[in-house]
């Protein structure tokens, strides 16, 4: 069987999701394709004996570009993702005790770029869970899904041509 998109979406986590359900909005010949069962990533809901407990995004600092992400987010669902910006200083452990986080003092670490996100002193306060997200913009997105595997790109003149999904099934793209 051989199906023809004009895009093709390579992993299902959010930010796959969210550019592929923005795309089908102006064509419905968009695929998403996902090696999980399922797309959205690590944001979904886990019930627990305990109860439900939301995993994958926990934390979003009010930076420019984090807040212009959410307004993308909030103009494709056309609801409001983001409550409020609060100011929420990063703390840290130190002599037994929980204490606002300062800096590194003189001797910046040598991964100081991948905490630095973590060290933002704003973040913004959701009205919904990205799982939550998640099933919206699953409910929006107009194209097909595919949580299989992509094994094999057929390229010619800078364009793929087919793909082949779980060594077996060929797609025209």
């Amino acid at each position: 069987m051989t199906h023809e998109y004009d895009y093709a979406v390579i992993g299902g986590g959010l930010s796959g999701l969210l550019i592929a359900t923005a795309l089908s909005q102006e064509t419905e010949r968009v695929v998403l394709l996902d090696g999980q069962e399922h797309v959205g990533g690590f944001n979904r809901t886990i019930s627990f004996p305990t109860g439900n407990v939301e995993n994958g995004i926990r934390f979003v600092p009010a930076t420019d570009a984090a807040q212009s992400s959410l307004r993308f987010l909030e103009n494709l669902l056309g609801i409001q993702v983001v409550k409020s910006i609060q100011e929420i200083p990063p703390i840290t452990y130190e002599g037994g005790q929980l204490k606002t986080f300062l800096s590194f003092g003189d001797v910046t670490p040598p991964f100081f770029d991948e905490m630095v996100y973590f060290t933002n002193s704003t973040r913004c306060e959701l009205n919904l869970q990205p799982s939550a997200w998640v099933q919206l913009l699953i409910e929006k997105f107009r194209g097909q899904i595919m949580t299989l595997f992509a094994t094999r790109f057929q390229i010619a003149n800078n364009q793929v041509q087919s793909l082949t999904l779980n060594g077996s099934k060929n797609t025209a793209g």
